[in-house]
């Protein structure tokens, strides 16, 4: 069984909100799709990509971006609050909540709240 993806909001102290960024992926295509949360420098905007994707570029502008997750071994359970998608037989996305970089003011404040899932 796999479970589904999930809808975040991204939100910074500096008034920056960011509503419905997909995290992982739906039951029909979570063997090729894995969607991720990233930065996009020149738009100044978080963006959803394909992180299976070898060209993770912006939909808007065409320009890299820079993913907010990390992956980790499946031994590394000392997570922070965040979500958490398989992408390997040993290997998980991480995506902490908080502390992220903001793509408006550059702080580390951008927070992502779930609220929802995708199938």
């Amino acid at each position: 069984m796999h479970r589904m993806g999930t809808m975040l909001n991204a939100v910074c102290s500096c008034g920056y909100k960011k509503e419905s960024v997909s995290f992982g992926a739906g039951q029909a295509s979570f063997k090729d799709l894995c969607l991720a949360p990233a930065c996009c420098p020149q738009c100044h905007s978080v963006v959803s990509v394909d992180f299976y994707s070898w060209d993770r570029a912006c939909r808007e502008c065409g320009s890299p971006v820079t993913l907010y997750p990390e992956v980790r071994g499946d031994k590394d359970y000392e997570y922070g609050a965040g979500e958490t998608w398989r992408v390997g037989p040993r290997q998980i996305l991480y995506l902490p909540h908080d502390g992220n970089r903001c793509p408006k003011c550059d702080a580390d404040e951008l927070t992502f709240a779930p609220f929802g899932f995708f199938d």
